[in-house]
């Protein structure tokens, strides 16, 4: 009869030990069922390269002189803005459930987080001559056709800001070389109304500033004549420009969430819970003994 009984409290015991083994088991299966809960996302990319201007720039002079990834920057801006956002929204109905819940303001900031632009460094220390963007989704074919949307913006921005930068260039020295013009032409009255009124030389100071604005003005013509041309090229397309590499294809894999941590997450939970288990179970064990009935 003791035998049995004392055998009985050591078969619990060595039971005991398997708890937290049976509790990773039991976690780890729990995180792989909330993971299958989860949404997947999806990441569509496109590569775009820059195509170099087809003139050579010893016949005309570029009037865009911002490197390549400040103007992305500046283009990126634009895209990003909350007019622009809000347009491919509604375009392609995206992030539905969150309107319903969250304000416009804070849909578009999620929408900036879930675009990215990667510029692409060659190892042999040239200039960049390609970027990427990408978009992601819980739908792969709306992550595809948002990302040709993004795609197409930038080549399209990059149009307009290069034409917008070469005609406001243009306007500029246009209106440079008038004011240049006028001032010659006073100029030259002075020295006209000097010889009618006098008979003697010239004076010196009055002749130098003649010949600095005739100088300032035939270079003020000359670029203005240049930029003339730089305007020209840009509307004609054959700049500078942006063109899609490898169009933005349907992702086939989920690029998230990880499996991993979720399995982590749920196993750390299972071996905590039996521990806490076996903890309080040897208290309570103790307990009864401490004050037997």
């Amino acid at each position: 009869m003791s035998t049995e009984d004392g055998g009985a409290p050591a078969r619990k015991h060595r039971s005991r030990k398997w708890w937290p083994v049976v509790g990773v088991a039991i976690g780890t299966i729990a995180g792989a069922g909330a993971f299958s809960f989860e949404t997947p996302i999806y990441k569509a990319s496109t590569s775009l390269i820059i195509i170099p201007q087809r003139v050579p720039e010893d016949f005309v002079r570029s009037t865009v002189t911002a490197s390549l990834n400040e103007r992305l920057n500046g283009i990126s801006q634009q895209i990003l803005s909350r007019t622009r956002l809000e347009r491919i929204i509604e375009e392609f109905n995206l992030y539905e459930r969150e309107r319903q819940q969250l304000v416009m303001g804070d849909v578009i900031e999620g929408m900036r987080t879930d675009i990215s632009l990667s510029v692409d460094v060659p190892r042999d220390g040239r200039a960049t001559s390609s970027f990427r963007v990408s978009f992601q989704s819980p739908d792969p074919r709306t992550a595809m056709r948002v990302t040709e949307r993004l795609a197409s913006l930038f080549v399209q921005e990059n149009l307009e800001d290069r034409s917008l930068m070469a005609d406001q260039t243009n306007q500029f020295l246009l209106g440079q070389a008038g004011e240049m013009r006028r001032r010659l032409v006073e100029s030259q009255t002075r020295l006209e109304e000097w010889d009618r009124r006098r008979a003697g030389p010239r004076p010196q100071f009055l002749v130098a500033e003649n010949e600095v604005l005739q100088d300032i003005y035939r270079s003020l013509i000359r670029k203005q004549e240049d930029a003339q041309i730089a305007v020209s090229l840009e509307r004609r397309q054959i700049g500078e420009q942006f063109r899609v590499l490898d169009g933005a294809r349907i992702p086939e894999k989920p690029i998230g969430p990880a499996r991993l941590p979720f399995l982590v997450r749920g196993a750390v939970g299972g071996l905590a819970t039996s521990l806490l288990l076996m903890l309080m179970s040897s208290l309570w064990r103790r307990r009864k003994i401490a004050s037997p009935t």
